[in-house]
Formats: C-alpha cells, sequence, structure tokens
C-alpha cells in the first residue's frame, strides 16, 4: 500500500466513522501522523497474532505477521 493510498483509507474511515481499522497484511513500515485523526477508533489491527514473543527494544510484545512497523525510539 502506498503512502497516498493509506491517507485516503484513513480519510475514508475518519468520514465514515469507523470504530475499526484493519491494516494487516499492507507491508507498512511506519503509521502516518494522520492515523490520529481517528478519534473515534476502538481497534487498529496491524498484523495477525502469533505464537510467541520477541524482544522488542526493553520489552517483550507478542509477535505479529502482516506488517513492518519498527518502535521507534
Amino acid at each position: 500500500m502506498t503512502q497516498d493510498e493509506l491517507l485516503v483509507l484513513v480519510d475514508c474511515a475518519m468520514a465514515e466513522g469507523r470504530r475499526e481499522l484493519d491494516l494487516s497484511g499492507q507491508k507498512l513500515s511506519e503509521l502516518p501522523v494522520e492515523i490520529g485523526k481517528l478519534k473515534q477508533l476502538e481497534s487498529l489491527i496491524l498484523g495477525k497474532k502469533v505464537e510467541g514473543y520477541e524482544f522488542v527494544g526493553n520489552r517483550h510484545l507478542e509477535k505479529v505477521l502482516g506488517n513492518n512497523l519498527k518502535l521507534s525510539d
């Protein structure tokens, strides 16, 4: 998914008042700041949880497949 496609999706979700947004499988490497516009959002799905944990930064997080998101420091 391109950045422009993602921004269109965020705008549509905002206009429709969606409470859930599924971005799993989009191979995103970062989220745009515009995601903060979705004040009504209750669920943001970024990938599929799989069994196990991984050490990221100084935390153990559940493993998630479907995106290439990284924690920023």
